[in-house]
């Protein structure tokens, strides 16, 4: 017969073996997780009804807002990508470009006019406010160093250029912002049938030493965007056509 120390020792052995299979299994799991989530592109979203104050405060008192709500990984060291909707037409997307040092004016944006794609390898979160139009970042926890914008589509134009502002207005098929020079793509903003080309507003503005941008454009490809619905909705003056470029 076994003697019940023997027993006891068997007892304790196997009740650990169990828990360390427990163990092992719920690491394995989130390890699971975690890479399904990365090679998926599925980042880990935060979704929240309110959005900060440093955004709300771009706007003007005024503006009609319908609809807010803002987006951010799970990461203290990025910035959230807050998604509005002004008059139940205006689809707008903002947020802050982190960058090296506080600004008194707009940084130097390099142009381009090809036709891009996302980054390959990169864990891209996506939101889309309409049946037409996505935007997916990558917001690098480092800072914008050299800033360059990538316009693809028609009627593309300078419509806003002053110390604090830049903004370009373009019939919109796919456009990106790199925060580097032959960096990865961090913004990515497209129509979501090739077919169609939306008329948006892209904006970079300088507030409090800060860095800022919107996507402003509509939900309903049948809708026109007045060329100053900037000016409706932020308290900017804007130039009157500006240069066109293609």
């Amino acid at each position: 017969m076994m003697p019940n120390t023997t027993k006891k020792y068997i007892g304790i052995r196997i009740a650990g073996a169990i828990i360390l299979i427990a163990i092992i299994s719920y690491v394995g799991y989130k390890l699971y997780d975690t890479t399904y989530r990365l090679m998926s592109g599925i980042a880990k979203m935060v979704v929240t009804s309110n959005v900060p104050d440093e955004y709300c405060n771009l706007f003007k008192n005024d503006a009609n807002e319908t609809y807010q709500e803002t987006h951010f990984d799970d990461n203290k060291n990025l910035n959230g990508v807050s998604d509005l909707i002004f008059e139940d037409k205006y689809v707008v997307y903002v947020t802050k470009i982190k960058t090296a040092t506080n600004l008194n004016s707009i940084p130097l944006i390099t142009l381009h006019f090809d036709k891009t794609g996302t980054s390959d390898d990169i864990p891209y979160s996506a939101i889309s406010r309409s049946d037409y139009s996505e935007i997916q970042y990558f917001l690098d926890t480092l800072s914008a160093t050299n800033l360059s914008l990538n316009l693809y589509g028609d009627s593309v134009r300078s419509i806003i250029k002053n110390d604090t502002a830049e903004a370009y207005y373009l019939r919109n098929r796919v456009s990106s912002i790199n925060y580097k020079k032959d960096g990865l793509v961090n913004l990515f903003m497209k129509t979501t049938k090739s077919e169609i080309s939306l008329p948006t507003v892209l904006l970079f503005l300088v507030r409090h030493k800060t860095l800022y941008f919107m996507y402003i454009s509509v939900s309903n490809p049948n809708d026109k965007l007045d060329m100053n619905v900037v000016n409706k909705l932020i308290d900017i003056r804007t130039s009157s056509v500006g240069a066109k470029y293609r």
